[in-house]
């Protein structure tokens, strides 16, 4: 990674994933974008202090305005399996991803949700109900496992994927259901994960200089679906 890199935040919510990459590579320009206008303008609130070198922008992660080869590293977290054709915005994606730079997803799969069998059996929703879910909204509720596939036949190099576990029996012994705090956790999980991989990259573990070996953009996978 360049001392300050370009880095994007492609479907930024409220700004929470961007503020932290912001604080994490303090000479970067960080461009988070989304098409929830409210949300942007509570990210451009809650995080004006690190304002002009992070930005939110409304712009569509199936069309973005960037040019090729913009960014050193692009980062889309929790948002593949929500949106159709998420081939697509991989595809784009990985279109402003400069060549040696970082292409970091955590693309969720519902079909890697696990819970004890019970008289109201959780295997029917998640695993009976996500299926017609997605074929009536044109998403993809699996993406998690197909990600890899379309990264291959991208042609992409060094493409590595992570599964992160999180066993709710092995925490405090709440009802999943009945905790919303439950779920932010283990987000939470998933993020400090993640987090640790981008601090490599910045460390340079990862790092190639494309000036002498151009390659396509790099892939870090982080599937988060082993909830």
């Amino acid at each position: 990674m360049p001392a300050a890199p370009r880095i994007l935040d492609a479907g930024c919510g409220t700004g929470e994933g961007a503020s932290r990459l912001a604080e994490l590579f303090p000479l970067a320009h960080v461009l988070g974008v989304d098409i929830v206008d409210p949300h942007l303008e509570l990210a451009r609130a809650r995080y004006a202090s690190l304002a002009p070198h992070l930005t939110f922008e409304h712009q569509s992660i199936f069309e973005l305005e960037a040019a090729d080869r913009s960014f050193d590293l692009t980062v889309c977290r929790h948002v593949l399996h929500s949106i159709p054709h998420a081939d697509r915005v991989i595809a784009e994606l990985a279109r402003v991803t400069r060549r040696g730079g970082y292409l970091h997803l955590i693309p969720e799969d519902y079909g890697m949700l696990h819970f004890q069998r019970a008289s109201l059996d959780p295997l029917d929703f998640w695993h009976q109900v996500a299926p017609s879910f997605e074929k009536g909204t044109g998403t993809d509720l699996f993406i998690g496992r197909h990600a890899f596939g379309i990264l291959a036949a991208m042609k992409l190099e060094e493409i590595k994927v992570d599964y992160v576990v999180v066993d709710n029996a092995a925490g405090p012994a709440r009802n999943f259901r009945g905790d919303p705090g439950s779920l932010a956790r283990r987000i939470r999980r998933l993020d400090r994960r993640a987090n640790a991989n981008l601090k490599r990259i910045r460390r340079g573990v990862l790092q190639s200089d494309d000036r002498q070996h151009p390659r396509p953009p790099r892939l870090r996978c982080l599937d988060g679906s082993g909830r």
